[in-house]
């Protein structure tokens, strides 16, 4: 059988890059819902936890232009919430939690009217 990098990404637990992109399109573009759904659809079909997806999203935000409040705000949030997942908590709460943190770089990132 021939080693790929999504069967590395597959083996190990990691969502795949195409995955991640995904769920940073879901989460800066769309609803609430639809990312909240999005994201936990993505997780079920790829058996992916939250903390590797929080981890994926943590070092893809890096690369991510925002506003300098905005963006430490996001990651001290996205650290916490990594944080929050090493204990014992339920994971769908804290994908809530994801969703709202992001929503709020989001309207951090936009121009007030």
């Amino acid at each position: 059988k021939e080693v790929s990098e999504d069967s590395v990404y597959l083996c190990t637990g990691q969502p795949v890059p195409a995955d991640v992109k995904q769920i940073m399109h879901f989460l800066f573009n769309d609803s609430f819902e639809d990312a909240y759904t999005g994201v936990l659809d993505i997780q079920t079909s790829c058996g992916v936890a939250l903390i590797d997806v929080v981890r994926a999203v943590h070092a893809e935000v890096l690369t991510y232009n925002m506003p300098p409040m905005v963006f430490a705000k996001l990651l001290e949030e996205l650290a916490d919430l990594e944080y929050r997942l090493t204990t014992a908590t339920a994971e769908k709460i804290q994908l809530g939690s994801l969703v709202a943190m992001v929503w709020g770089a989001r309207k951090g990132m936009t121009p007030a009217k």
